[in-house]
């Protein structure tokens, strides 16, 4: 048997569908309160691993270009890679807690 608190952690995030939630993970400290609420943390994971992935690859890529310019580069291209992300994280979470709450004994 599982706690209410899952419970009601996977029927909230049900109600995740549009990209509020998303947008809303730039906004420092969201996202560590999202996941306490929906009792999750792949959002995060996406965000931090994907970030992590893009400036591996951008510093790859544009090794040559000037130091300013590449972290110009980067910030924004974090900036718009986080609500991507997130909201991929939060799909991903979603379709687990369907699975759970579709479960005959909620385990």
């Amino acid at each position: 048997m599982t706690s209410s608190r899952k419970v009601k952690g996977w029927e909230l995030r049900q109600e995740d569908i549009g990209w509020g939630r998303a947008f809303a993970h730039l906004i420092p400290l969201y996202p560590l309160f999202y996941g306490y609420k929906r009792y999750t943390l792949t959002p995060i994971l996406y965000t931090f691993f994907g970030t992590f992935t893009i400036g591996i690859v951008a510093g790859i890529v544009t090794p040559n270009m000037p130091k300013d310019k590449a972290a110009t580069y980067g910030a924004w291209l974090s900036v718009i890679a986080t609500p991507l992300l997130t909201k991929r994280g939060i799909d991903q979470a979603r379709e687990y807690a369907k699975l759970k709450l579709n479960q005959p004994d909620n385990s």
